[in-house]
């Protein structure tokens, strides 16, 4: 059985325990969702940026990443990661091109 880091004295209840463990549960899914929120958000927009998967196969990472967020991340990085520096490349020089040819007019 876990033992919790409060010691509980003569007379405290079982609650005083079950607030500890809450609070802890409550905390370490903020930190969980904080740390998944900044690493996905990079997964997501090369998923959404890649013109070489097709609709299904996004979808297919989307719901990798979103149902089993670390190894999805992970698998991600390890079958993708040459095209996610590829994309990040090519992003830049597709703004100048677009803000090149507006300019034009």
């Amino acid at each position: 059985m876990l033992r919790s880091p409060i010691a509980l004295e003569e007379g405290q209840t079982h609650a005083r325990r079950v607030w500890y463990w809450s609070g802890v549960l409550v905390d370490a899914v903020v930190l969980l969702v904080l740390h998944l929120d900044l690493d996905s958000d990079r997964v997501f927009g090369d998923i959404f940026r890649s013109r070489d998967l097709c609709g299904w196969g996004k979808a297919l990472w989307t719901i990798c990443v979103i149902f089993l967020p670390y190894l999805g991340v992970f698998v991600y990085l390890i079958a993708r990661g040459h095209k996610m520096q590829e994309h990040t490349l090519q992003a830049p020089r597709s703004r100048t091109r677009r803000c090149a040819s507006t300019s034009k007019v």
